[in-house]
């Protein structure tokens, strides 16, 4: 037992560890927070917090719930983070390597640039994050991508830093949103509610589209105000394009059959980047070689680090949260200050998870939300799935509200 409670508490050092270098320290100093709180539970009565105060936990109790259960750090979230993810990641990563990124851009530009209107290339990117983000599921890797390519265009149009800054960030954090990859938060969705993926994909092509249609619209006005100028763009027509490389929409195609058909996610995405990598030879320059397979492998295996120690984490802090049964009582406290009014609640519970968003990532938020504000919500009649997927798009903020804000941090050193 002895030797557990070790183990246990190195291993949960380490994930700390391992979170503060890939994201940061807030998340971090949070979850050591939570595992104070498991552990002085009385002293709250002391100090007149009696609505959070629990009888409190010893380390042998702490370290079995985090270490030795599915309740903890080996829970739903590092599970869904080792299996789907890391595969949509390194699905990602391939059709980097493979040219798909920029055929994406390339091919937006060919089709939505070649405009008469100053709003083009705002529209372009915007319609390029939207592509890009239906294979990377990053905010940041997206807003990075769009902006070492678009940047340029968009300075040349006459928007400024700051404006040309908010759409490449507005822009990459609808990866996030975009289907069929999405975030990390997605499959959660799908594991907390033990649905389907493709029931996430679907609940979320209408709010894709709204959010990127409503960035469209304010780059449309922000034009005619600001008098922007066309540019001309110097790349071969749309049709052109397709016939030269079009092919590159074939994996993202492959995969929507196959969860159409009713292939679990985990194979669905396998098969589309087995046929990524076999389509990648078309072009010699773009073949994926062992050298370069590899490389793209590192960089999917990278990419998937940070959501790994995020998830780990955050599995520390729900661990102590159903332990201590603290997501019950924030519950209730926001269902009791909202009187039981849907509205209300929907209204509080949407301001907890935007403060929440203010200190962690999307995923982390998400988490944590889902095992504190969402009861709250279907407390009052909300069902399940709307909950969810309410808080899971209050959690996207994060990507931009600071002090968390990665998407506008990589815009603003771009332009």
């Amino acid at each position: 037992m002895y030797k557990r409670q070790v183990l246990g508490i190195l291993t949960t050092a380490l994930v700390l560890e391992a979170t503060r270098r890939t994201i940061g320290p807030i998340l971090p100093i949070t979850a050591i927070c939570f595992l104070a709180y498991g552990y002085l539970g009385p002293a709250l009565d002391l100090i007149g917090l009696e609505l959070f105060a629990h009888r409190g936990y010893d380390t042998a109790r702490l370290v079995g719930t985090l270490y030795m259960t599915l309740e903890g750090i080996w829970g739903v979230p590092l599970d869904v983070a080792s299996t789907y993810i890391v595969l949509f990641t390194i699905f990602g990563a391939v059709l980097a390597h493979s040219g798909a990124g920029q055929f994406f851009i390339n091919w937006t530009l060919s089709v939505f640039g070649r405009s008469k209107s100053g709003a083009g290339p705002g529209r372009t990117v915007t319609l390029s994050g939207f592509l890009l983000g239906t294979v990377s599921g990053s905010g940041v890797a997206t807003t990075v991508t769009l902006g070492a390519v678009a940047w340029p265009l968009l300075k040349r149009s006459g928007f400024s830093p700051e404006v040309a800054g908010g759409i490449l960030s507005a822009s990459g954090i609808g990866a996030i949103l975009a289907p069929p990859t999405m975030g990390a938060a997605a499959f959660l969705i799908a594991e907390f509610l033990n649905i389907s993926y493709l029931q996430v994909i679907v609940m979320a092509i209408i709010p894709a589209a709204l959010y990127y249609l409503s960035i469209i619209l304010m780059i449309e006005a922000d034009a005619r105000r600001m008098g922007m100028k066309a540019v001309a763009i110097t790349l071969p027509s749309a049709t052109t394009l397709m016939q030269t490389a079009g092919y590159q929409f074939l994996p993202l195609v492959l995969m929507v059959a196959l969860l159409i058909s009713g292939m679990t996610p985990f194979r669905a995405v396998f098969f589309a980047t087995l046929l990524a990598i076999g389509l990648s030879f078309i072009q010699k320059k773009r073949a994926l070689y062992p050298n370069r397979l590899l490389a793209a492998l590192d960089a999917g295996g990278r990419g998937v680090l940070s959501v790994a120690a995020t998830t780990a984490t955050a599995g520390v802090i729900v661990g102590i949260v159903t332990l201590t049964g603290l997501g019950l009582k924030i519950a209730g406290i926001i269902v009791t200050l909202a009187g039981g009014n849907v509205f209300l609640t929907v209204t509080y519970s949407a301001l907890a998870v935007w403060m929440l968003g203010l200190a962690v990532p999307v995923t982390a938020s998400y988490i944590i939300a889902a095992v504190m504000v969402a009861p709250a919500l279907t407390l009052v009649g909300v069902p399940a799935v709307a909950a969810h997927m309410f808080i899971f798009y209050y959690a996207v903020l994060s990507e931009v509200s600071p002090p968390t804000a990665l998407s506008p941090f990589a815009a603003a050193a771009i332009t």
